[in-house]
């Protein structure tokens, strides 16, 4: 099923918008956390 929509969200443009929004939400909670902004999320 998750595969099924990341084919939907390629097909309809939105995982490249998808991505940018996760990336800078990650990116963000990482700088409060006071993490690695690559650290994998676990």
């Amino acid at each position: 099923m998750i595969i099924k929509l990341f084919i939907i969200n390629e097909l309809c443009g939105l995982n490249q918008l998808d991505h940018r929004i996760n990336n800078a939400i990650f990116t963000v909670t990482a700088a409060v956390l006071g993490l690695h902004p690559r650290q994998p999320r676990p």
